[in-house]
């Protein structure tokens, strides 16, 4: 018997699903980092704090605990970490530079 549906495999695989939900967070994790650094430098910025903002939202969203099963915010956390030691290794840099 042929079979008459011969892309049925590919609608059976999650692979493209979870590569897109991949994509997605790991586009807003880069939207995050951006953000943050940009906004060391200028904390008065409204557009960039509503982006540090946006990715928040979207980090504590369900959506965002659909696309992957980790704790987002707690990651959100340690991303904000990573970005302040970045900020004050790069003042000692420049402190040393002068």
């Amino acid at each position: 018997m042929e079979d008459r549906h011969p892309y049925r495999h590919a609608v059976m695989s999650h692979e493209p699903i979870d590569n897109l939900a991949i994509a997605i967070v790991k586009r807003a994790l880069t939207d995050y980092i951006l953000a943050l650094r940009a906004l060391r430098k200028n904390p008065r910025e409204g557009a960039v704090r509503n982006r540090v903002w946006e990715c928040e939202v979207f980090f504590s969203s369900p959506w965002c605990g659909v696309l992957v099963e980790m704790d987002m915010e707690d990651f959100a956390r340690r991303i904000r970490e990573r970005v302040s030691r970045e900020e004050k290794r790069n003042k000692k840099r420049r402190k040393i530079k002068q």
